[in-house]
This record gives structure tokens, sequence and C-alpha cells, in this order.
């Protein structure tokens, strides 16, 4: 779709707080967008509230966690909301931030529970934002299994550690794209980065937060993107592998 000085000035009408985006980004395209969270924290909570400030209203998250002490150096949380489920606590911040109601699951994603039915929305997004390796290829393979990529498009899986950063995007409609990310579920006992919750800086869940909400940007807009995208943010150096183009 062409963004045009009179479809311009129609969206200014029905979103005025998206003002400053309208000739960016597509806001009608944005509506439409499905987008699935799983993970609430470090990445998946900046995510969440980015993806809304953006003008996404269709975003559904799953998080068992509960906010801790621990998380407010590098999460998206109050100080009142510890010991708060991260699903709920983040559904209250983003209606705050935002007005937008997301949909949350105070449930762990598990092989066999009823998240797992509800990837029902064509062409949607799933952002794979947990730290546990296993969590990633149970999201892959059931995707892949239960024959869903029909519905989920694309796979984004955002990786951080304190000070640096990695992120893979999977079409889901693609074989060879496919096969390559899987090759990346390496077991956690082969994973050299650290898990979110030992080692992370704010700075590093905001930047990585940016990444991801700009990757869906780039896809909703059919835009060029980046398969693999590795960066050093300690060394201010950033590599961007393989670009892809929509036909």
């Amino acid at each position: 779709m062409e963004i045009t000085q009179a479809s311009t000035d129609e969206r200014m009408v029905k979103n005025p707080h998206l003002t400053r985006q309208l000739s960016i980004i597509d806001t009608e395209r944005l509506e439409k967008q499905k987008i699935y969270i799983v993970g609430c924290g470090a990445i998946g909570s900046f995510v969440a509230l980015e993806l809304a400030k953006m003008g996404i209203t269709q975003i559904e998250v799953w998080d068992n966690d509960t906010v801790s002490i621990e998380n407010m150096s590098n999460q998206f949380f109050r100080f009142s909301d510890i010991d708060k489920n991260k699903a709920k606590a983040l559904h209250d911040l983003v209606f705050d931030f935002t007005g937008v109601k997301i949909k949350y699951h105070e449930t762990k994603f598990e092989q066999g529970t009823a998240c797992h039915v509800v990837f029902n929305n064509e062409d949607a997004i799933m952002i794979s934002a947990v730290d546990s390796m296993a969590i990633r290829a149970l999201i892959y393979n059931d995707i892949k299994s239960n024959e869903l990529e029909q519905h989920v498009k694309y796979i984004i899986d955002p990786r951080m550690s304190a000070e640096a950063y990695l992120q893979f995007v999977a079409d889901m409609t693609v074989a060879k794209s496919m096969d390559n990310y899987a090759k990346t579920l390496y077991s956690d006992e082969n994973a050299v980065a650290e898990r979110c919750t030992a080692k992370s800086t704010i700075y590093t869940a905001t930047l990585a937060a940016g990444m991801v909400v700009k990757t869906v940007k780039n896809l909703v807009m059919r835009e060029a993107f980046a398969k693999t995208i590795q960066w050093d943010i300690k060394a201010s150096r950033q590599d961007t592998m393989q670009m892809f183009t929509h036909a």
C-alpha cells in the first residue's frame, strides 16, 4: 500500500497519537497484525510496550513467572508489581501507557497446554523472548509439527546477555529458512551466552527490544529484513547477515 498524503491525513484523524510516524509506518497494516510474545522479561516486557506504542493492538503474551526485586533494573515493571505475575502486570502497564489491552496468559508455555491451539491468525508473528533453548525449540517444533506455519508466518528469536545481542528471523513458509533456524536451536548445556536472568543491563534490554520492534515493522511493511543480527553492544559493533526481501 502506497502511503499518500490523503491516506496519511485520514489516519491522522483516526490515530492522532501516531501522527509522527504515519509517513513511515502504515497504521492500517499494524492494526491487522497479530503478535504472540512468549516471555515477559527483559526483552518481552519492553517489546510489548513498544509494539503497542507503535500502533499494534493484537498482542498476546505468556509468562508464568512473578516479578522479583532483581527484575527492577532491566525489565518494564514497577516496584509495586513485585510478586505479581509478569503477564498480568505487563497487561496492566501496557494499558496504562498506551490504552491497548493485550491478552495475557499466566501460564508456562508447555507442550500439551491450551495455549498451543490459539495460533489461528493468518500471518501472525511469534516473538520467542525466552531464556531457555528448550522452550525456543518447543515453540518452533510446535508450530512446525502442528502445521501452523500457515498462521505463524515468522518467528523472531532475540537472544541477549550482559552486553551482547543475537537475533534470528525464521520465515515459516520457507523450508530453507526453517531448516537454517532449526540449526541454531542447540541445547541449553551448549549455550555460551548467559541467561537473561543471570547478567543483564537495561540498555541491552531496551536496544534489543527496539531491534525486535523494528524487525516487526520491516515484516509488516514488507521491507527487507535481516535473517541474523549479531550485535556486540559493548564494542558498539553490529553485523547483519543475509538480507531477505519479500516476493
